[in-house]
């Protein structure tokens, strides 16, 4: 066991490198020495700040959460036309949450001590949808989308698009890519939303 205390060590690196070893080994398979070790810091500081595992991902979780619910703060009531405000959207999301891969989420809905924070994703996620169809029906009755399409079918393909984008990203698919190509790409396969 290392044990080395740098002293200019805070919560938030301690956070930071649990969210990379979260990502890595999911919650289950993460211990407190695989945080520390990637600092190089005893374990006293992190059960200091945070308990125990559970606490160090419920922070790790909440820099999520409040990443995501500032991207909707900030574009939703955007003055922008539907598609390009469903564009940023996205693209902000999947620019600012990279971060957290699937493997932070492992487990989220089996692991009976995760249960709060499983209903807080699903709170969090249950909001955007409620805010997406309103955009969408707004979207609608200004003629920016599509009418040929129902308020579910648009969803569905906004969700489809986005899940495979981070699907492909998470596998290092697009990783060629630059922001703006990216951007440009995630517009043309939102085209189909429009009138």
């Amino acid at each position: 066991m290392n044990l080395h205390h740098d002293p200019n060590t805070t919560p938030q690196d301690i956070i930071h490198q649990a969210i990379e070893v979260f990502c890595q080994k999911g919650y289950a398979q993460t211990t407190m020495k695989d945080v520390t070790d990637g600092l190089s810091l005893s374990r006293g500081p992190v059960y200091y700040y945070f308990k125990d595992k559970y606490g160090l991902y419920k922070a790790s979780y909440e820099v999520f959460e409040e990443t995501i619910t500032a991207i909707h703060e900030r574009v939703f009531p955007a003055p922008l036309p539907a598609v390009e405000k469903i564009n940023k959207l996205l693209m902000e999301i999947l620019q600012d949450t990279r971060k957290f891969n699937r493997y932070f989420f492992l487990g989220l809905r089996d692991i009976e001590e995760l249960s709060d924070i499983s209903q807080r994703y699903d709170t969090l996620n249950e909001a955007f949808l409620q805010r997406l169809h309103g955009l969408i029906l707004e979207g609608q009755s200004k003629g920016e989308l599509t009418l040929s399409l129902s308020k579910e079918e648009i969803t569905t393909h906004i969700y489809v698009v986005f899940y495979g984008l981070i699907s492909a990203i998470n596998a290092k698919l697009l990783a060629f890519q630059s922001d703006e190509s990216f951007e440009k790409m995630l517009h043309r396969h939102l085209s189909p939303l429009l009138p």
